[in-house]
């Protein structure tokens, strides 16, 4: 596994791949003219009506990029910065509980849940069905979750619920907040689910 230490903060190599993929989308984006920006988000965002209830109108494939590519995009420069601090806070801390590729599918698919919980609260609302969803506040508050699951503590509580709360203000919509509310369980179920490999590896660790 390789590990990158700047300032005493300890990078791994997929979180810092997905920081990294996440600067070099928002970068591109930023340079786009508005029009330009707004046809990408559409093209690469997560459509309800588009992308959920049409089902057949698209390849499971390119259904399936859809949802992944969404969570490297979004709609303002603070809610990337905030993914990128929710990766540099808590994505080396999970990941050297799971190890790489257990990380790796943690996130994506716990961020691509939570969108398409989204996508199906939009629908809904006829208004919103066509709403472009992005961004990957739920698999930051799945990695919330998942950490005060691994090593509970009131502290730790706090600071997730604080974290979730200040994510929920800052996306837009009216029901922007059931995706991280949605990532924040399943990152507590999957906690769980996952603890005592989580501590034999832990352990292992401790004894090198």
């Amino acid at each position: 596994m390789l590990q990158l230490s700047i300032m005493k903060l300890k990078f791994h190599s997929v979180s810092l791949l997905l920081m990294l993929t996440t600067v070099a989308v928002w970068l591109f984006q930023s340079r786009l003219a508005p029009f330009q920006a707004t046809t990408f988000l559409e093209n690469f965002g997560l459509v309800p009506e588009r992308d959920v209830l049409n089902v057949f109108d698209l390849s499971w494939t390119s259904r399936l990029a859809v949802i992944l590519s969404s969570l490297f995009l979004h709609p303002s420069a603070l809610d990337a910065g905030l993914t990128l601090a929710g990766l540099l806070w808590l994505g080396s801390l999970v990941e050297d509980k799971w190890g790489p590729l257990g990380f790796l599918s943690f996130y994506l698919v716990s961020g691509a849940l939570a969108n398409l919980a989204r996508a199906w609260a939009e629908l809904s609302a006829p208004a919103t069905s066509s709403v472009t969803i992005v961004g990957a506040s739920g698999a930051i508050a799945a990695m919330g979750g998942a950490w005060w699951r691994l090593q509970p503590s009131w502290k730790r509580g706090a600071w997730v619920l604080t974290w979730l709360a200040i994510q929920v203000a800052v996306l837009q919509g009216e029901r922007a907040f059931v995706g991280p509310v949605l990532g924040l369980i399943l990152g507590i179920f999957c906690g769980r689910f996952f603890l005592p490999k989580a501590r034999a590896r832990l352990g292992d660790t401790n004894r090198h």
